[in-house]
């Protein structure tokens, strides 16, 4: 991705502005569909209100199924859309606990990977997504746009993108499993073949 984002003052400059969330005299919402990342997101900033009298307000713009061909992230959805289901509704405190427990327990869990399947979390390593993509692949080339389709579509529970199957296809890659090649072309892959090293 060009230009590379500087994740080691970005994420850094993130978090600092959660810890803060606590002190503000403003309510704080949260819209969320049904990804991982987004419903940590939810589950971090309950806990980062914790014990504070900031309101925490979610807009939900999923349906609580995370399985691929159920799920909608915020994204998926056009402005129009969004407006048309903004619906915000004031997180109680039991629900606020249990959110920022659920984030407790997912910050101490030395995980890569965090699925989000029937409202709770479950760790993993890179190992069932990256055995996606050399199953994917033959020994023949082909486009490895097609290998990471073939990973999305069977991948519930995470949202994994085209970047970061991208990313897991050069680190197989440079493990020896997989043989890349051909240009990379529109989007970092297009262009790029894919078959089993």
């Amino acid at each position: 991705m060009t230009p590379r984002p500087d994740f080691s003052t970005g994420l850094i400059e993130d978090a600092c502005w959660l810890t803060s969330l606590a002190g503000q005299d403003r309510p704080v919402a949260v819209w969320h569909g049904d990804s991982s990342s987004e419903q940590l997101l939810l589950a971090r900033v309950a806990s980062a209100l914790q014990g504070s009298s900031v309101e925490l307000w979610e807009v939900a713009c999923g349906n609580g199924d995370s399985r691929v061909q159920m799920r909608k992230t915020v994204a998926m959805h056009n402005p129009e859309t969004l407006a048309q289901i903004a619906q915000p509704r004031l997180v109680d405190a039991n629900r606020r606990a249990a959110l920022a427990a659920q984030w407790r327990e997912a910050a101490t869990e030395d995980a890569t990977i965090r699925r989000w399947q029937a409202g709770t979390f479950s760790g993993e390593s890179y190992q069932a997504i990256d055995a996606a993509l050399v199953n994917s692949a033959s020994a023949q080339a082909q486009p490895l746009a097609r290998i990471m389709a073939e990973a999305m579509a069977h991948n519930d529970g995470f949202f994994a993108t085209d970047f970061f199957l991208l990313w897991r296809a050069h680190e197989l890659a440079a493990a020896g499993q997989l043989a890349l090649s051909g240009e990379p072309g529109e989007y970092g892959y297009q262009g790029l073949q894919v078959r089993r090293a």
